[in-house]
This record gives C-alpha cells, structure tokens and sequence, in this order.
C-alpha cells in the first residue's frame, strides 16, 4: 500500500452537506467503473512547467535558495513522519457546509510526529452532473504539494495552534480534479516517491479478463488526467504511468488476438 493515510468522505448537496467516512486510506478505488473506454495507444506527456519557488519561498523561508529538485529529492526522506501525522490526523465535519477551516485531533504522541502536523485539508470533488457532489478530505501538507504541483491554486494561511498542542484548525482547501477517485494514489506517491509500489498498485487482477483491464486502465488514466490537472513536476511518475499504460494495452491486444 501506498503510505496508509486516512480519508474523510462528504456526500454533499450545494451548499455542501456530510455523510462522514474515515480520513484517507490510499488504496486503489474499488469504485472506479468498469465500463471500457476508447483507449488511446499511449498516453500524451505533458511538457513540464517547473514549480514557481517563491511560492514555495514565502511559506517556507529557510528553503530559499535551493533548487526545486533537490527539496523534491530530500522531502520522501520526511515522508514516513509526514504520513504518520495524516494517519493521526481525526475530525469531525459539520453537516450544513464545508468549512473554510477545519479543527482536527492529533492523537499521535511523538513529538516528532506532532512537529509533522499536516497544514491543510484538501476538499476534492469533480464536476456534479446530478446535483450532488461528493467531496472527500485529505490533510496535506503544504510543501509536499507546492514542490511539486505546478497548477496548484494559492493556499490560504498554514494552521494555527487551537485549545491544545495537539489540536489544529487546517484550511480547507476545494481542490476540483477529474479523476477524484484516482487521488489517493497519486497523493500517496507524491509523499513516498515509490515507482515501484505505485506500479504494482496500478497492475491488473487479471490480465486476461477484459473488465480487469478496464478497470486498470481507468484508474491509470484517472491518475494521468489529475497528474496533468495540477502540473506534477515528476518524470519518474510519467514514466511509470507509461510502463503501467503499456502493459494494459499489451494485454488487450493479446486477449483481442
């Protein structure tokens, strides 16, 4: 698995209502259809937009001066404290609306752990086309995200210290993707940098049953559009989206022949 995290999922009507689940667990989505789409022979690849570093350098000041890929180098190096925090991370969500802040539980007691607090909670949510919406949370943090996002829109003020040391209002951050069911992959890689696990979490249960396949390739797909949809900077990752979007294809063709 990539980087257990914890998930919070939102049911919601606009202005947006709740129906709770647990906070990020980064396995492939079992939801994702299994309707064959038209599959294109490889998938584009994006040109690379490097990171604005002073976005970067206003939240972070004692990074100023350093080069983008080595602070993308250095972060899975913090990754197993970072997740840690995520998976610690508890809320509750009110059932009216989407907060602009969140207030969250900590329930860790590392200290370092506490010191690797996430600084938002992402609201994702596709387009609605029935007049619901579902949004799901995931805490985050801020320099994971902005290291390597290119298109990612301007994030509010990191959290502040609420009635305790371990309690924290996050900023809610609506972030509209594609592929939202896709994300918890995607997220997970961003912190971990493990090709190879995201590989085998991308590979087919069976490589010789068409609808396996389809959903394999979705959720491949699905992890391509929301990587070009916030301009991951990442080439090892395309080049494991194009291993894993090989294989499918080779194994369509075999069952097709």
């Amino acid at each position: 698995m990539l980087g257990k995290q914890h998930r919070m999922a939102i049911q919601i009507r606009t202005p947006l209502g709740n129906n709770s689940s647990i906070v990020n667990g980064a396995r492939a989505p079992s939801g994702v259809s299994s309707t064959r789409p038209r599959l294109p022979r490889t998938l584009p690849r994006p040109a690379l937009r490097e990171i604005d570093m002073s976005v970067v350098e206003r939240a972070y000041p004692d990074l100023k001066g350093l080069a983008p890929q080595y602070i993308r180098d250095k972060l899975p190096l913090a990754a197993p404290q970072m997740l840690e925090a995520l998976r610690s991370i508890h809320a509750c969500v009110p059932n009216s609306s989407l907060p602009q802040e969140l207030e969250v539980e900590m329930t860790s007691e590392s200290e370092l752990v506490r010191a690797s607090a996430p600084t938002h909670m992402l609201a994702v949510y596709s387009p609605s086309v029935a007049g619901k919406t579902k949004v799901v949370l995931y805490p985050s943090h801020q320099l994971v995200l902005n290291a390597h996002c290119s298109h990612l829109p301007a994030l509010p003020a990191p959290p502040t210290l609420a009635t305790s040391a371990t309690s924290l209002r996050l900023p809610v951050v609506p972030l509209r993707l594609p592929a939202p069911e896709a994300f918890p992959l995607l997220h997970s890689y961003l912190y971990t940098k493990r090709a190879d696990i995201l590989l085998t979490a991308l590979a087919p249960v069976n490589e010789s049953d068409g609808v396996s396949l389809s959903r394999a390739a979705t959720l491949i797909r699905g992890i391509w559009q929301d990587t070009c949809a916030l301009g991951v900077v990442d080439t090892a990752l395309f080049n494991t989206l194009d291993s894993a979007w090989a294989r499918i294809m080779s194994a369509i063709e075999r069952i097709q022949n």
